[in-house]
């Protein structure tokens, strides 16, 4: 389990000068008391105390949010026509509202404190929030964005009958690493607004929680074999990503409270990677080739299911590569949708289409929908196999992708890429 004190410890000493001067008084309180706090709510003692700086959202403290629902079923509808194969009600992503709210409201108190010199203050809210990113660490890593719950792992990992550990979970919980070493790592920019912060501090969170979940199986199968070097090491790769991500987390905030900004790092928010954002839904699977997978990053499937470059068909009949972006599939229905904020960026930019060559005898009709009104629109098929997508969306709002297949002769045709898809300031 994650030691948050030492996490704390090594992410202020990531900061510079100026900014570990701003927390200096507070740097041991934080350490030793305010990135536990979360944990000792429920303690009737050290309630009174905690209470007036834990968020309550929905009944829930905010500390550990309910989990994203992965949604992959269909309903027959009957028409007209004749039955039709129709998503099943969609269900909203709890995981996201909870996080949205209680980021924004951290972020924007802990700036309020800094601001008006109520050093204490900030540092006790900022306690709970780091705690919060932190619980991104084994086994709470396998909660949260389209999780499980705590245990899971004990009804997937049978192991060997053992006086001292009976399920992974026991095992995993008994085996503490206090190593962290992220050396002279830089801490990234994550906002110059609340609502920019808000946004791109979630991505960074869930990014976290993905990566140290694909530790666990690994780790279990490691103190299962008596390899301890094997399992500290993933263990040390778990605690260095959250040191790096608490790290960002305070500098993020810090230059919010102060208005002080790097210059390279404030330009480098001018265009955010639309593929590094997380979708508020997304879809799970498609006809063909993209069976099982839906949708992938940074990567297409030819029909042997193997890795292939994104490319695309140009107006002048060149083919362009994408570096970065999503591979899919189409069936019936697919979505992707974000919450995108209000008031940070401009418009988001694409190109999207049929891969060129694999795609060429596809057949998809594509749309976007900015809140519920479509924005773009075309019919993927060989006469137009590429749209220049541009969107404004300053006012943010519920950012969605629809796309269903147009009667490709051959679901694997349907191979479509989605270049460079970027959310653009002015």
């Amino acid at each position: 389990m994650a030691n948050h004190g030492l996490i704390t410890s090594h992410a202020l000493d990531r900061l510079d000068e100026t900014e570990r001067q701003l927390w200096s008084a507070q740097r041991r309180p934080l350490i030793e008391e305010y990135c536990w706090w979360p944990d000792h709510y429920f303690d009737p003692q050290q309630y009174p105390r905690i209470a007036p700086y834990q968020l309550v959202i929905d009944g829930l403290p905010f500390h550990y949010p309910p989990r994203s629902v992965v949604q992959y079923h269909w309903c027959m509808t009957e028409t007209d026509d004749g039955p039709r194969v129709t998503p099943a009600p969609e269900v909203p992503n709890q995981h996201w509202s909870f996080m949205r709210d209680g980021i924004a409201h951290y972020v924007s108190a802990i700036c309020d404190d800094l601001r008006a010199g109520r050093s204490e203050d900030a540092a006790r809210r900022m306690g709970i929030l780091l705690h919060v990113f932190q619980d991104t660490h084994e086994l709470h890593a396998l909660e949260g964005p389209w999780g499980a719950d705590f245990f899971v792992l004990d009804r997937l990992i049978e192991m060997a009958p053992s006086p001292q550990h009976l399920t992974p979970t026991m095992l995993i919980s008994n085996h503490p690493c206090d190593r962290v070493d992220i050396g002279d790592y830089r801490p990234a920019l994550q906002g110059a607004s609340t609502e920019e912060a808000t946004f791109r501090l979630y991505g960074a969170y869930v990014a976290s929680a993905l990566a140290n979940r694909l530790h666990h199986v690994p780790l279990v199968m490691a103190l299962t074999a008596g390899d301890t070097a094997a399992a500290d090491q993933l263990l040390v790769e778990i605690n260095d990503r959250l040191a790096r991500l608490s790290a960002d987390l305070l500098h993020t905030v810090t230059a919010l409270a102060t208005g002080r900004f790097d210059d390279q790092q404030f330009e480098s928010l001018r265009c955010h990677r639309l593929s590094l954002s997380t979708a508020v839904q997304r879809p799970w699977f498609a006809q063909g080739h993209y069976h099982m997978t839906g949708i992938l990053e940074d990567t297409c499937l030819d029909r042997q299911r193997r890795r292939q470059p994104m490319a695309l068909l140009q107006t002048d009949g060149s083919t362009r590569r994408f570096e970065h972006g999503w591979g899919s599939g189409a069936h019936q229905h697919m979505a992707l949708a974000f919450d995108v904020p209000a008031g940070v960026y401009d418009h988001v930019s694409m190109q999207v289409g049929l891969h060129e060559p694999m795609g060429r005898a596809g057949r998809v009709a594509w749309e976007a929908r900015l809140d519920g009104r479509v924005v773009a629109e075309q019919a993927l098929q060989s006469s137009a196999p590429t749209l220049d997508v541009r969107i404004p969306i300053e006012r943010g709002g519920e950012l969605r992708f629809v796309w269903r297949d147009h009667g490709a002769a051959d679901p694997d045709d349907n191979n479509l890429v989605w270049g460079e898809p970027r959310l653009c300031k002015r």
